[in-house]
């Protein structure tokens, strides 16, 4: 009992309160942060965000144009280069309707002369276009108007926020145009009003080496044939053949794409012509044909 009690006394008396000049622990040290990395900042919240169906930047935009042919009046598109970098993409496309084809003289617009737009916005899947008073002006009949109405549907439908078109004049909406076509419901692309083929390579008025020329694009015609003629700078007819598009079903558009055996060789403008095959013997609409001519330099 003695001897513990000594050891309890000695204990206590080394746990005594540390004095002024008693070094205290040293607190454990403070985490570091990570080194700061140079980058973009964030966005600030709220920032705009380029419109549904464009990019910041955008090089090029596809616009339909009219192509009046004895067959009809039908729509096909074209690429146009944007004259400056923008995010309002869908404008830019209807001022390249409204001005017309720069390239290929075979393509028209059937937007009256003087018509300016004044205003674009997307509200609810549908393109609400709004142009001045001279679209009132008639270019034509029935098949101008529908060729007008599908250049403004096929455009802006590209784009997977836009579904349809409405159409304004001086920002009112309007039931009615030149008298031939319902404005008063939104429009939709109609693909039974685009050229039975389209040819998209080469592009128009492309300069290539000599040598293999490749042609494609997309058609529909009957039993799925695409003629096709390759003529020299001289109107020389140097390969006269065929090819048959992928058409999933009867009446639907399919891709097509045909390697002449013929190089193109000569130095200067070379013609592909691709026509539809005629099963009416001529009692039919005049078989459409259409063209596009590039350089070999």
């Amino acid at each position: 009992m003695v001897g513990v009690l000594v050891g309890m006394l000695l204990l206590a008396g080394c746990a005594q309160p540390a004095t002024e000049d008693t070094a205290a622990p040293a607190p454990p040290p403070e985490p570091q942060a990570s080194p700061a990395v140079d980058g973009p900042a964030p966005p600030p919240t709220g920032a705009a965000q380029p419109p549904a169906g464009g990019t910041a930047g955008a090089g090029e935009v596809t616009v339909w144009f009219a192509r009046e042919h004895e067959s009809g009046v039908w729509v096909e598109p074209t690429t146009v280069p944007l004259d400056e970098e923008t995010v309002e993409v869908l404008r830019a496309v209807v001022e390249a309707v409204l001005q017309g084809p720069s390239t290929n003289p075979d393509l028209t617009t059937v937007v009256p002369e003087g018509t300016e737009l004044l205003d674009v916005s997307i509200q609810g899947g549908i393109a609400h276009i709004d142009l001045s008073r001279e679209v009132l002006s008639t270019r034509g009949g029935a098949a101008e108007e529908r060729a007008l109405a599908q250049q403004l549907a096929q455009s802006a439908t590209q784009f997977p926020t836009v579904d349809a078109v409405r159409l304004l004049v001086e920002g009112e909406l309007v039931d009615e145009l030149w008298g031939h076509v319902d404005w008063s419901q939104p429009l939709v692309a109609d693909p039974q009003t685009l050229a039975p083929i389209i040819i998209d390579r080469p592009p128009w008025g492309a300069s290539r080496p000599p040598g293999p020329v490749t042609a494609s694009g997309t058609s529909v015609t009957f039993e799925s044939t695409v003629l096709l003629r390759l003529i020299d700078p001289q109107g020389t007819v140097v390969e006269d053949t065929f090819t048959t598009a992928a058409q999933p079903d009867v009446g639907q558009r399919g891709p097509w794409e045909h390697t002449f055996d013929a190089p193109a060789t000569t130095p200067g403008a070379w013609t592909i012509e691709a026509l539809e095959p005629d099963p009416s013997d001529g009692e039919g609409r005049p078989p459409f044909t259409t063209s596009v001519r590039f350089e070999v330099s």
